[in-house]
């Protein structure tokens, strides 16, 4: 099982991975994440947009892309990992939208959950470790997504953020 702890960012309520939340970026707005949301190239690229009803939605695919290849490889973690997304996805982007768009966006945040869940599992087989890893800066996918947003947060200094 992935342990993760709750943490408060951009007013939303997000379950992150346990390592992660010491870790999380909190000063770095929405707009400013790297892209993290898809496969990386091909067909599936296009189902997993970087917003959702205008609210960018890459830290939460950033923290998937870190589970996926944490989890045991079983079903109940792929379901877990996939689920915990889509709560998160639910919590940030009602806590950005008005009140009457809510119905559009949770078409849009379940639609997003049966993509993963669906085209997911061929890329879900792929990312799962071979050996297992007891300290996840051990697994190379995790460290190279954490380097990724590590170069994105430096690039950004703090007084740049409000621009």
């Amino acid at each position: 099982m992935i342990e993760t702890r709750t943490i408060h960012y951009e007013g939303a309520r997000l379950e992150v991975l346990e390592f992660l939340a010491d870790v999380w970026p909190h000063e770095l707005p929405l707009n400013k994440w790297p892209s993290f949301c898809g496969p990386g190239s091909g067909w599936a690229e296009k189902l997993f947009p970087e917003k959702i009803c205008g609210v960018p939605v890459s830290c939460l695919c950033f923290d998937h892309d870190c589970t996926w290849p944490m989890c045991d490889g079983s079903l109940e973690d792929f379901v877990e990992a996939n689920m915990r997304m889509y709560r998160n996805a639910r919590q940030l982007v009602f806590a950005k939208i008005k009140w009457w768009r809510r119905p559009q966006a949770e078409v849009v945040c379940l639609f997003w959950l049966v993509m993963v869940m669906t085209t997911g599992v061929k890329l879900y087989e792929s990312q799962i470790a071979t050996e297992a890893y007891s300290y996840p800066l051990d697994n190379p996918a995790v460290k190279k997504k954490l380097h990724r947003l590590a170069m994105t947060t430096l690039n950004y200094p703090q007084g740049d953020y409000a621009n």
